[in-house]
């Protein structure tokens, strides 16, 4: 058995087929003697770039779901071809401990892979750890000068 975490990126349903598509996800799993650890759906959001579904046409929300399981190597690569084969999933993201992180962050949210732009993950290299003290004092000082004019 090995830990994976998928970041699952699904087309917006109602809430039985919803309830579903994460049945048979679960039954899947189970079925194959795996475990899930953690499911957590984390809502429907609207990501920075449109998902398109089968037909082409770009979808304006997608709802993410968290799912921490433990699985054989052989079930997983099942499970992961049961994941493109499925006609609600338009994309998924996993992350393994044993292998390489496949975005620069180390301490990221998951869904921020997905739900940020790169400008917002990854900061130029400029900015330093006192960057937001140094804009406190930017902005003391201001309103100090402001202030002290209007006094006048």
């Amino acid at each position: 058995m090995v830990f994976y975490s998928y970041v699952l990126v699904m087309k917006v349903c109602e809430r039985h087929r919803t309830i579903e598509n994460i049945k048979s996800l679960g039954a899947f799993i189970y079925n194959n003697n795996g475990c899930i650890r953690s499911l957590s759906n984390e809502g429907v959001m609207q990501p920075m770039k449109p998902f398109f579904d089968q037909n082409g046409s770009p979808q304006a929300y997608a709802r993410y779901l968290h799912l921490q399981i433990d699985l054989g190597q052989q079930v997983n690569s099942k499970f992961k071809k049961v994941l493109q084969d499925h006609g609600d999933i338009f994309t998924y993201t996993i992350q393994t401990p044993e292998s390489a992180v496949n975005y620069s962050m180390t301490n990221a949210f998951a869904l921020d892979h997905f739900s940020r732009a790169e400008e917002d993950q990854n900061w130029s290299p400029q900015v330093t750890a006192d960057a937001l003290e140094h804009m406190d004092m930017q902005w003391k000082e201001f309103s100090r000068t402001r202030w002290s004019t209007y006094l006048r």
